[in-house]
C-alpha cells in the first residue's frame, strides 16, 4: 500500500480550482474552502470588534479620570442629593 500524508494545514488547498472551458474561465470552490473563508472573515470581524472595544474602554477610562474632585459635593457642604446640609451650615 502507498503511504498517505496526514491531513493538515500544509496539505489543504487554500484557493479555488481554476480551469478554462471554451471561452470561459471557471472557478470551483469546495466546502472546506468555503468554511475556511467564512472562518477567516469571522475571526477578522472578531479582532476588529476587540480593537474597537479596547479603544472605547481606554476612552471611557480617560474621561472618568477628570481633574474634578471626586467628592466635590461634600467639600461644598452639599448632601449627595444636592441639598445643602443645614446642620453643617449652622455650626
Amino acid at each position: 500500500m502507498g503511504s498517505r500524508k496526514p491531513c493538515g494545514p500544509k496539505n489543504t488547498i487554500s484557493r479555488p480550482y481554476y480551469f478554462a472551458s471554451g471561452d470561459f474561465n471557471v472557478a470551483l470552490s469546495t466546502p472546506p474552502l468555503d468554511y475556511r473563508e467564512q472562518e477567516e472573515r469571522r475571526l477578522q470581524a472578531e479582532r476588529e470588534h476587540q480593537k474597537r472595544n479596547k479603544k472605547q474602554q481606554s476612552t471611557a477610562e480617560s474621561t472618568s479620570d477628570s481633574d474634578a474632585p471626586k467628592e466635590w459635593e461634600e467639600e461644598a457642604g452639599l448632601a449627595p442629593s444636592g441639598i445643602r446640609n443645614l446642620r453643617d451650615a449652622q455650626s
